[in-house]
């Protein structure tokens, strides 16, 4: 028979050496939709005299594993920036990703540090099927929040080898609380004066390690030797309701263009459920520093609101979750 997704479920687990496959014991929260793509890159061999090919042959082995979901923990934060230091307190956790901005200087981890996961995809039946991806790292991450919704996530992981398998692993389902666009606030202005905007109707964040597959390979194997992650990309948008022309002259840099560079924007997004630290705090925090508003639009009609939308790109950025996982995601 064919296997359907209520049948299916996402494991996962730290490596300690690149592409050596470990065992997947830990969850990523709420999946709501799984997508691999592996190529072959067959190479076709031509010769003189013949329209036919003489061979096929198997080329460069890559792929990528996405998915889609409603953010409830923060694991899928550590597998991007590769690292976290983690606080407990007496009912709920911290994670702090990377901190640049505060007292804790938690900085990013050098590019040949960042660590790899194996992912495992496990369909469970009468006769189980494993998917087992090893060598992943997170190539981009995306949160997206908007009026009527949850705080949601699309991710994609490079992956460096697959293999198959027939035992299932043991199923997890979450049940930590997601979090919801009544919760949600976006703060703007100068650092550490920021204001909350409002209303906001939607906010999305991404973030890019721009890997390259083809960085690391060698003759001997079809696989990557290594995956490396290069500039971190920090970019953003979000759309709100026209009040004023303060966010317009942040984008011109004043009253009207200037021929320099506008001053830089510190944008803070924070979506919480209003529980005190150390009560049962579930919340996500992330503030862009050296903000810099690189388009901006306008649009409104007789019967409509005017809508303003703008997307921005980042120098650094701090980010926090707080769960009740009172442990280490990995």
């Amino acid at each position: 028979m064919a296997y359907t997704g209520k049948q299916s479920f996402v494991l996962v687990g730290e490596e300690t050496a690149y592409n050596t496959a470990v065992a997947t014991t830990k969850d990523l929260g709420v999946i709501a939709s799984v997508d691999a793509s592996l190529n072959n890159n067959t190479i076709t061999i031509d010769s003189i005299g013949c329209r036919q090919a003489i061979d096929l042959l198997a080329g460069n082995f890559d792929g990528t594993l996405s998915f889609s979901g409603t953010l409830n923990s923060g694991a899928i934060l550590e597998m991007f920036f590769g690292q976290s230091t983690d606080d407990a307190t007496s009912t709920d956790y911290r994670h702090v990703f990377v901190d640049k901005l505060g007292t804790e200087v938690t900085a990013l981890p050098v590019a040949s540090n960042t660590k790899s996961y194996t992912i495992s995809t496990n369909h469970d039946d009468t006769t189980d099927v494993v998917f087992t991806y090893s060598g992943c790292k997170i190539n981009s991450l995306s949160m997206n929040l908007e009026v009527g919704g949850a705080l949601t996530f699309d991710a994609e992981a490079i992956i460096g080898n697959v293999t198959t398998s027939t035992t299932v692993g043991t199923k997890i389902c979450s049940t930590t609380q997601p979090l919801m666009f009544a919760q949600g606030s976006v703060s703007t202005g100068t650092a550490g004066s920021e204001a909350v905007k409002t209303p906001v109707s939607n906010f999305s964040i991404t973030f890019n390690n721009n890997i390259d597959t083809n960085d690391i390979r060698g003759i001997g194997s079809r696989k990557p030797i290594d995956l490396i992650v290069k500039k971190l990309e920090l970019t953003g948008d979000f759309t709100a309701k026209f009040g004023d022309k303060t966010e317009a002259d942040r984008f011109l840099g004043g009253a009207t263009v200037i021929n320099g560079t506008p001053a830089d924007t510190s944008i803070i997004f924070e979506v919480t459920n209003g529980v005190t630290v150390g009560s049962g705090r579930i919340g996500f925090y992330v503030k862009y520093s050296g903000c810099q508003y690189e388009s901006l639009g306008r649009n409104f009609s007789q019967d409509g609101m005017v809508e303003e939308s703008y997307s921005f790109i980042a120098q650094e950025v701090s980010l926090i979750y707080f769960d009740d996982q009172t442990s280490t995601y990995f």
